[in-house]
């Protein structure tokens, strides 16, 4: 009997997040390959709610319901049925269509399928499906494919696929797909469009994140006069003017990301060493020895702060979060290890702590860990999430900064 292999879509989040997984194997600097993905998250999802990774420009939250807008205008005004897999056909090619014009403008940083084109996978529409809803600018409560299925439906059947089972509307849903308050797009759109905003699509992306996410960093951000472009959210101005709990928290993610960088570069540094690679171990070793220079430069205060590790678990960044008992239980190993190692330089030298690494690494990937299988090793290229958690910040300053130059733009925008 021949097997295979299903996907069972429980809902778009679901979808999306397993969408954000898999692309994430593909980046080699936000890897997760010691499973704090999960806190990693959680503070990102809390400073930054609606945004992803794999996000690019501001704009895609007008392009993605602009081109479904006019998709519905196409589909009520002819009596021809069509399928949902012919509204998802239909609703590609526009997007297809929006790659090429966007080539032709003078910014294409972050264009999605600038390289592969008509063969682009992942549609923006999926990206950002998700934070379309999170930012209120999506009504419509489900995913993309029962989207599909509602446009093309009866009215007798559009009532039946947004009842719960209780028999009442999805999250409230009155019939609306999208806010009615989007800005209409330019006229020669999508024939013409940029990434430009407007000062009044600005100010709609603005509105939206503070009604929704009033006491999030984002809303800050999109209200500030400068410009984002430090490598870390807490180097940013902007943090000396946020209030107080959103201040302890980015402490509290300023810290963990410091200090869990070194289980990442030790990682790496004991890869490097089992694939007997001279360069790359010199390399690792000269990075782990400038981390223990870093953290050590701040141990006092840093010492403070892991006196009070209860209430960094308890943070309200963290609340939501269900964050695996192993997960839990690896931080706080590594935690104890740099805080009990006399000279932290010599961390790297210590048996406890490689073991801790080793074992966490099998407890991930079982049989998969490179650690202990050889094929797994000889496919490693030399680095594996050795970078230190941004929290999507490198993500989301560019979605900021885009919001901030509309309204410093003064007047329209090209399509």
């Amino acid at each position: 009997m021949s097997s295979r292999l299903g996907w069972v879509d429980f809902t778009e989040g679901d979808r999306q997040r397993m969408l954000d997984v898999v692309g994430l194997f593909r980046e080699q600097d936000t890897r997760d390959e010691l499973g704090i993905g999960t806190i990693r998250d959680a503070f990102a999802n809390y400073f930054f709610p609606g945004t992803s990774t794999i996000q690019t420009r501001a704009r895609y939250m007008l392009f993605v319901p602009w081109i479904y807008l006019n998709l519905e205008k196409r589909l009520n005004s002819t009596n021809k049925k069509v399928t949902p897999e012919e509204v998802a056909r239909l609703a590609r090619c526009d997007e297809v269509y929006l790659i090429s014009a966007l080539l032709k403008s003078n910014d294409t940083a972050g264009l999605i399928g600038k390289e592969s084109g008509d063969k682009l996978q992942r549609l923006p529409s999926t990206i950002y499906w998700t934070g379309l809803a999170s930012w209120g600018i999506r009504y419509f409560p489900g995913s993309r494919e029962q989207y599909h299925e509602y446009l093309c439906s009866s009215r007798s059947r559009k009532m039946r696929l947004i009842l719960n089972d209780d028999g009442n509307p999805v999250g409230g849903y009155q019939g609306e797909n999208w806010d009615p308050g989007i800005p209409e797009p330019p006229e020669d759109f999508p024939q013409k469009a940029s990434f430009a905003l407007t000062r009044k699509e600005a100010s709609f992306l603005q509105d939206h994140i503070f009604q929704h996410h009033k006491d999030s960093v984002l809303a800050h951000m999109v209200i500030s006069d400068e410009l984002f472009d430090t490598e870390f959210l807490w180097k940013s101005k902007l943090v000396n003017d946020l209030p107080c709990p959103l201040q302890e928290n980015i402490t509290d993610a300023r810290n963990f990301s410091a200090i869990m960088h070194g289980a990442a570069l030790l990682y790496n540094l004991m890869l490097a060493e089992k694939v007997g690679n001279p360069e790359w171990v010199e390399n690792y070793e000269t990075r782990f020895s400038d981390w223990a220079d870093r953290l050590s430069f701040r141990m006092d205060e840093l010492r403070v702060w892991y006196g009070e590790q209860e209430r960094f678990w308890r943070s309200e960044s963290l609340q939501q979060a269900k964050i695996p008992y192993r997960t839990k239980s690896f931080v706080k190993g590594w935690l104890y290890e740099v805080f009990h190692t006399g000279l932290i330089q010599n961390l790297a030298a210590k048996r406890e702590a490689r073991e801790l690494i080793r074992m966490r690494e099998v407890q991930m990937k079982k049989g998969r860990a490179r650690l202990e299988n050889q094929r797994a090793l000889d496919l490693w290229g030399g680095s594996s999430g050795d970078r230190q958690l941004d929290f999507r910040w490198s993500t989301v300053r560019i979605i900021a900064n885009d919001i901030v130059q509309g309204f410093q733009s003064g007047g329209e925008a090209d399509a």
